[in-house]
């Protein structure tokens, strides 16, 4: 009899557990990161002590290159989540729609300073914005759905932490919704005792 194994969970690459001491800041986005947590930083500013931020940083955290986990990803082009935008009707609102992503974006690096769009491309009439986490993502793909209609499509890696959403604005290509499936079962006698 073989011994069943457990599937390996699907870990972050740029995440890791490990803390870096004191309060090292990211090179690229000035991004600060406290007890293992990465701030702005404006956001940093309110949570440290005065002291702290004008104190230097010991002179062996300068001599290493401190880079926060999202710009890491945007210098190695290794995104986590990509939400296409396809069909002709979202053009005519444009502008609304890009603002809606960065507000998106906005909200959510108020949470999580690591959840950012980290470039678009349109090829083909297709629009892609390639972000951070999957999380982002999904939640960027709920927005437009919300608020342009249209349809969306989420389709998750198996063996990797990443998300594509599809995102089709123009109507009469979206998809009809699928019918919701009843709960119970009928019953059809074969649970009913007999008297």
């Amino acid at each position: 009899m073989e011994r069943q194994t457990r599937e390996p969970s699907r870990q972050n690459p740029y995440r890791t557990e490990a803390k870096p001491r004191g309060t090292p800041r990211c090179e690229a986005c000035r991004a600060v990161n406290i007890r293992g947590k990465w701030y702005s930083e404006e956001a940093a500013r309110e949570r440290l002590p005065a002291p702290a931020r004008t104190r230097p940083a010991a002179p062996r955290a300068r001599a290493k290159r401190t880079i926060c986990p999202a710009c890491l990803q945007l210098e190695e082009r290794y995104p986590m989540g990509v939400v296409e935008l396809h069909g002709a009707a979202w053009r005519a609102k444009d502008l609304l729609v890009r603002e809606m992503i960065d507000n998106t974006e906005r909200i959510a690096r108020e949470r999580n300073d690591q959840e950012r769009v980290l470039w678009y491309q349109s090829f083909r009439n297709v629009t892609r914005y390639y972000v951070t986490l999957p999380e982002l993502a999904r939640h960027i793909g709920k927005m437009l759905e919300k608020s342009f209609n249209g349809s969306v499509e989420y389709h998750r890696s198996t063996e990797e932490p990443f998300l594509r959403v599809v995102w089709n604005s123009d109507p009469e290509i979206a998809r009809a919704p699928k019918p919701r499936k009843s709960r119970h079962r009928r019953n059809r006698g074969l649970n009913r005792t007999r008297r």
